[in-house]
């Protein structure tokens, strides 16, 4: 009798730990959060990073700062379970550097995609549905955790190897240890986030199209007419390797290379689903839109949608993103960041000769410096403190959350946040954050502003809204009374 059963019981170990992880992922009682941006949060502690980019638990509700956001990306399933990436607000991933006890968790550039950046998510059964679980891609043994199990700000993020304890055998669930459940708190979005699939365009010059960030792997090559394919930088050719961007207009470019002929779709079909991309001669429409979400929008990343069929778009044939793979477009942008499109600026002896002339240059914007300002801010006859001011031609322009904090308590006072889309601002209702800290230094590093805002829900523009020194808004105290005051706030 003991053989049978001991066959038996063999049996029944191999099935569980042959087990799929998206088997226990999919318990009912187990939801995953859903794309967009959330807080980390461990034992009521957050996670946040020191100034190494290392992953700590730390309260910064309270501070200037802010407690980091976390963009949470479906990678899709490549058949061994659901793969998610954590994007910060500057771009970068949430990783580590090889999987180990103890290996520190950090902000890592990379690939979105990347196995060491990629993390399979398994709720943990709570009665809040909210709470989950974070475990390497390659190995679900490897979870991440406060290390020491302490809640302490300072208490490093690190991975560790936990075997779990099948909390109910017919529908495996984890039991990840307290220190390594995090639950995801829904938040808006950055300020000054750009929202995926907003229409933009990169602007006119050359580019490699690449799906790496960090590396010059997976370009667009165009091989010959018919052949589009991904290549390695140092094997393609220069002419072949090099597009040159002009906007058309209506958020749509063409995508020109050195011998005239155009990035367009040809006539030779992918399966029943989409068509393979080719260099033509007739110019072809692209409207782009951003899919980078970050503040910093540093990755530079388009999907592209051919202007004669929208419902298309441009992507690398396979998840593996394989030297050689055809690129062609698809209904849908498919797993793992297969239609993200990064468009890497060229310069030097890296832009092609080409047969053709590109249109002039416009010329460069005089440089707008900003310095510090030194003006003294006076209400109701009492100086007040602004600390995130700067001076452009001896005007003033003040940085939207300082005029919001200015006037708390007052009867101007008004609120303002972030909805993904536009600033809204909330007249009577006190401040409820802090002031953006800023260097104030002298940059000029300062760009025009089209950021969006809504007041009493219509949506306008400030003419001289300025961008300085990163993200920030910086608004002219008398235009923003100008506009307010037309929207009933008594500036």
């Amino acid at each position: 009798m003991k053989k049978p059963f001991m066959s038996i019981l063999l049996t029944l170990c191999m099935v569980l730990s042959l087990m799929p992880m998206s088997a226990f992922a999919a318990h009912p009682n187990n939801p995953i959060p859903k794309e967009g941006w959330y807080y980390l949060r461990c034992m009521n502690n957050y996670l946040n990073f020191d100034a190494k980019g290392n992953a700590e638990l730390r309260n910064k509700t309270n501070t200037a700062e802010g407690n980091a956001k976390f963009y949470l990306h479906f990678l899709g399933n490549g058949g061994s379970g659901d793969a998610y990436a954590l994007e910060t607000a500057d771009g970068k991933y949430l990783g580590v550097e090889k999987i180990k006890n103890g290996a520190r968790v950090k902000a890592m550039e990379g690939k979105k995609g990347a196995p060491l950046l990629s993390w399979r998510l398994c709720g943990e059964n709570k009665k809040t549905k909210d709470i989950c679980s974070m475990r390497t891609f390659n190995n679900i043994d490897m979870l991440l955790n406060a290390s020491g199990q302490k809640k302490a700000d300072g208490t490093p993020i690190i991975i560790w190897k936990h075997i779990d304890k099948w909390v109910c055998p017919k529908t495996p669930v984890p039991d990840g240890p307290t220190h390594s459940e995090f639950r995801f708190i829904p938040t808006s979005a950055p300020e000054g986030a750009i929202a995926q699939g907003t229409p933009k365009t990169p602007a006119d010059g050359w580019y490699s199209l690449r799906f790496d960030v960090n590396t010059a792997n997976n370009i667009i090559d165009v091989i010959r007419a018919n052949l589009v394919e991904l290549n390695s930088w140092s094997c393609a050719m220069p002419s072949t390797r090099a597009f040159y961007v002009e906007n058309k207009g209506n958020n749509q470019i063409t995508l020109r290379l050195a011998d005239g002929r155009y990035l367009g779709v040809g006539n030779e079909a992918v399966s029943d689903y989409g068509w393979k991309v080719a260099a033509v001669k007739n110019p072809c429409l692209w409207n782009t839109y951003s899919e980078s979400l970050g503040i910093a929008d540093k990755h530079c990343k388009y999907s592209l949608r051919p202007a004669s069929d929208t419902k298309l778009v441009l992507r690398a044939y396979s998840a593996g993103f394989d030297l050689g793979d055809p690129i062609t477009v698809f209904e849908g942008k498919g797993a793992y960041g297969r239609s993200d499109v990064v468009f890497w600026e060229l310069s030097g002896s890296d832009i092609p000769k080409a047969s053709w002339s590109a249109a002039p240059a416009k010329p460069a914007a005089p440089a707008v410096t900003a310095t510090p300002s030194k003006t003294s801010f006076v209400i109701n006859s009492k100086p007040v403190s602004v600390s995130a001011a700067y001076t452009i031609n001896s005007t003033n322009y003040l940085q939207l959350r300082g005029i919001a904090a200015m006037l708390n308590g007052t009867v101007a006072q008004f609120d303002v946040g972030w909805d993904g889309q536009y600033a809204v601002i909330e007249p009577g209702k006190p401040y409820s954050s802090a002031v953006t800290e800023s260097k104030l230094q002298k940059t000029t590093n300062v760009k025009k502003s089209d950021t969006k805002f809504k007041l009493n829900g219509e949506v306008f523009t400030f003419e001289d809204a300025r961008l300085i020194d990163g993200n920030t808004n910086y608004l002219q105290l008398r235009e923003f009374a100008k506009k307010t005051f037309r929207h009933s706030i008594p500036v």
